[in-house]
């Protein structure tokens, strides 16, 4: 049976706007910790969209990457069902990138910014291309996620603030991010386990299997309340030790999807006194994911399983993804 014709929201879409939230909320912490949350936010814009657009262009290509695995995963839309030919793919990611690099031209010209940008930039590029398409490599494509969100968004925001100053002392503060990325990457990935395994590729949770890749998730949330706690950073500290409680309870098999988007909400309402902007933006992209999806049948965007329901349905798109 031939795939339906894409439409100009399918082609948007493939950007998968939704996994913007981690880069949105990893970035407003770097600005609040660093005193820009004072700031009017579009003070901030420019390096934010250089960030989506460089992300949106990766995500174009993990999702050709990924098909056969989103396929049997139940999401990645109307890339997954083959609605969007290559050809298409690829004008949406240059141009995709094409807009980030509008936007870094428009940011603040510190070295700081641009080594930020330029690390995000790479380290997309060393997820997805080959030779070392770090997605499909155990360990690498949580370190990737980690590095990417935890540490290169949230140094990013620190330095795009007028208060920030220019040092890299910001990187002992990422840490506790960057733990909390990678413990929402696990459980991310103990989502997909079973159809990632299918389609061969070995992501970290394959390669651990479900109770070691659920002990992992419970240290990195540990480390994160640790190392919040060494830093004096109550935002990862009291998500950590919320995140350790959650996953030391065994959620049941199969629940993985939606114990990542509960903790991902977690960590935007904490953020939330500070910052407002991730919550909002959360909220907006999920209207708009949800609306998409109503308009596709229930079958273009699928957010459906993240919340209350039947627990069969653990493979909606979640804002950290492999």
């Amino acid at each position: 049976m031939a795939p339906p014709r894409a439409t100009l929201l399918d082609h948007a879409f493939a950007l998968r706007p939704l996994l913007w939230i981690p880069a949105i909320a990893l970035f407003e912490a770097g600005r609040a910790e660093a005193g820009g949350a004072a700031l009017p936010p579009w003070a901030a814009l420019p390096p934010l969209l250089s960030l989506l657009g460089m992300l949106g262009a990766v995500h174009v290509a993990n999702g050709w990457r990924d098909r056969a695995g989103d396929r049997l995963n139940r999401k990645g839309g109307a890339v997954a069902s083959g609605a969007i030919g290559a050809p298409a793919l690829l004008a949406i990611a240059a141009t995709a990138l094409a807009l980030a690099a509008l936007a870094a031209l428009l940011s603040p010209a510190t070295p700081a910014v641009r080594l930020s940008l330029l690390a995000s930039l790479l380290l997309g590029l060393a997820y997805v291309a080959p030779p070392l398409e770090a997605k499909r490599r155990p360990v690498f494509d949580l370190a990737a996620q980690a590095l990417g969100y935890g540490v290169c968004a949230f140094l990013l925001g620190a330095h795009a603030s007028a208060e920030a100053g220019g040092g890299w002392a910001w990187i002992r503060v990422a840490v506790p991010y960057a733990l909390g990325v990678a413990a929402v990457g696990v459980v991310t990935m103990l989502a997909d386990r079973e159809g990632d395994e299918r389609a061969g590729q070995r992501t970290t949770a394959v390669a651990l299997g479900e109770r070691r890749s659920a002990a992992l998730a419970l240290a990195l949330a540990l480390l994160t309340a640790g190392a919040g706690l060494a830093e004096g950073r109550w935002a990862p500290a009291l998500w950590g030790l919320l995140a350790a409680a959650w996953l030391g309870l065994g959620e049941p098999r199969r629940a993985w999807n939606r114990v990542a988007v509960g903790l991902q909400l977690a960590f935007l309402i904490l953020l939330a006194p500070r910052t407002p902007m991730p919550v909002a933006a959360a909220l907006a992209l999920g209207a708009a994911a949800a609306l998409y999806d109503r308009s596709r049948g229930g079958a273009g965007y699928p957010i459906r399983g993240a919340g209350v329901g039947s627990e069969m349905e653990p493979t909606a798109e979640t804002p950290v993804s492999g």
